[in-house]
């Protein structure tokens, strides 16, 4: 009798202590809150820079050379649409994943033509895409206000106006910027805010820079957030 008795007594105790844990494992478990994801889509405007010098030249018989023209490369301000869409990984680390489609003209400015041609220009207009991978880190976490820096790169395609050339290159930015948060943070529902932030814009290749050098650009750029 003693034994049965026993038995009985053990298995309520871990049937009470069962009930106990079961309730505070399930509250820790719901505090740990779920992965949060932010999309931001805007337009960005990326300023006018000039892409250096070229010459044309004729080797003379004797050797020297005889300059036909130089011209050079500029390109106008474009402005863009892009993407991103980002996810925490440390406690102020962010990564995201962007798209960017921009639309802007490549001239050539020719002077110095050997038959005394003036006020020549070419201009073809470009398009470019890029897809790139950056880092954000907040460097003011605040719950309506986020300071941020940001460094990236990937790859693009720039494509003529006709789509008869297409050249591939890679593009590399870094920059700062800012997200503001209106409404108040409430979890499990979304969130809507704004995000503005500069960025230097680093590029080689494509067909606006054909050879070979590393040139910059500076973009200013605005987005809609939600955060979901």
């Amino acid at each position: 009798m003693t034994r049965p008795g026993f038995a009985v007594r053990a298995g309520m105790a871990v049937v009470a202590a069962a009930a106990v844990v079961t309730p505070a494992f399930a509250q820790t478990a719901q505090a740990v809150p779920p992965r949060q994801w932010e999309f931001a889509g805007g337009v960005s405007f990326v300023a006018p820079a000039t892409s250096g010098t070229t010459s044309a030249d004729l080797l003379r018989p004797d050797g020297s050379t005889l300059p036909l023209f130089r011209a050079r490369r500029e390109t106008s301000s474009g402005l863009g649409l892009e993407a991103h869409l980002g996810t925490a990984v440390a406690r102020r680390l962010d990564v995201e994943m962007s798209g960017v489609w921009m639309r802007f003209d490549a001239r050539a400015v020719i002077s110095g033509d050997a038959e005394d041609v003036r006020g020549v220009t070419l201009t073809e207009t470009l398009t470019r895409f890029s897809l790139e991978g950056a880092a954000v880190w907040r460097f003011v976490d605040g719950v309506r206000v986020q300071w941020f820096v940001r460094g990236g790169a990937g790859w693009m395609r720039e494509l003529s106006s006709d789509m008869a050339l297409a050249s591939d290159g890679i593009v590399v930015n870094a920059g700062a910027g800012m997200k503001y948060w209106p409404g108040a943070a409430r979890p499990g529902q979304g969130r809507f805010g704004i995000r503005a932030e500069v960025r230097l814009l680093g590029r080689r290749g494509g067909i606006a820079i054909d050879d070979g050098s590393f040139r910059l650009w500076p973009i200013v750029a605005g987005s809609a957030l939600m955060r979901f």
